[in-house]
């Protein structure tokens, strides 16, 4: 029944030229185990965008486009939101073979074709000690050089929150105690900002999201700058973008027409708690250093 009410609903839309895409977001915040070297999806949503019937796969694909982890989806169509659904996983991951070093890409496939995807690079690291031989696999990709504002589409008063991922790595020692710096035309925004630990001891990559400490209204035109800074200095991470008219621009691979293979979504369906209270969407603004 899902499913045919989801076919209705894009049938019915003016989205239903547009290809069909999933919320990057879901898929760069999928967990990661270092012991295994797999990634760990089980009970983790995914948004869609332009949804269509069809068979969604949570797929890990290989550099020859080989999938040697697949995990199936199912969509589930939100009511008046013809141009998003939630996908649901029907169980966890399963490898066909034990994991080894090299290029990778976490991908959504829909009959065949990827509709979304997240590349990385798989290394190993070995400990050679006799008594007790271990392996700790570390994962490389778009986390370093990736952050994203998600603003309320159309709510002046809305809370601007934003994402990006530190290395733990990166407390050059036990902890280390960090802030986000917001600046526009070179003048700091006055209130945007928050504190933050990074511990040594924190799983790579760490998540950070945080309500910047402004609304949409407070986003006034100009160039910005957002950069983390340690309490001693240190910038870890710097990124920008751009306001004009009183809207964020979206990034260059956010255009409607960019593969879907590198496409960074420009909006999200999302709810503000379990209980679906608030119903709508949220403008996705990203950032890369690269």
């Amino acid at each position: 029944m899902r499913l045919l009410a989801l076919a209705l609903l894009v049938a019915a839309s003016p989205h239903a030229q547009q290809l069909p895409a999933v919320d990057v977001l879901d898929l760069m915040r999928i967990p990661f185990n270092d012991d295994r070297g797999t990634f760990l999806a089980r009970g983790h949503e995914i948004g869609a965008l332009f949804p269509t019937d069809g068979d969604y796969q949570l797929a890990v694909l290989d550099a020859a486009g080989t999938a040697v982890a697949t995990m199936r989806y199912v969509p589930r169509p939100y009511d008046g939101q013809v141009a998003f659904a939630e996908l649901e996983p029907r169980r966890d991951l399963v490898y066909t073979s034990s994991p080894e070093p090299g290029a990778y890409r976490l991908a959504v496939v829909l009959d065949g074709d990827v509709v979304g995807a997240v590349p990385f690079t798989l290394s190993a690291q070995t400990d050679d000690d006799p008594f007790a031989p271990s392996t700790t696999w570390q994962v490389e990709g778009p986390w370093r050089t990736t952050a994203l504002l998600s603003v309320p589409s159309d709510d002046p008063d809305g809370d601007v929150t934003v994402w990006y991922w530190l290395d733990p790595a990166d407390a050059g020692g036990e902890s280390v105690r960090f802030r986000e710096v917001l600046t526009r035309d070179g003048l700091e925004v006055e209130g945007a900002g928050t504190d933050g630990m990074l511990f040594a001891s924190f799983e790579a990559p760490f998540e950070r999201s945080q309500r910047l400490g402004i609304d949409r209204g407070d986003l006034e035109d100009g160039d910005y700058d957002l950069e983390v800074v340690t309490a001693d200095g240190r910038t870890l991470r710097s990124f920008g973008f751009r306001v004009e008219g009183g809207v964020p621009v979206a990034h260059s691979r956010s255009a409607l027409d960019t593969p879907r293979d590198r496409f960074l979504t420009p909006r999200a369906h999302r709810r503000s708690d379990q209980s679906g209270g608030w119903n709508g969407t949220v403008d996705r603004v990203w950032m890369t250093s690269e």
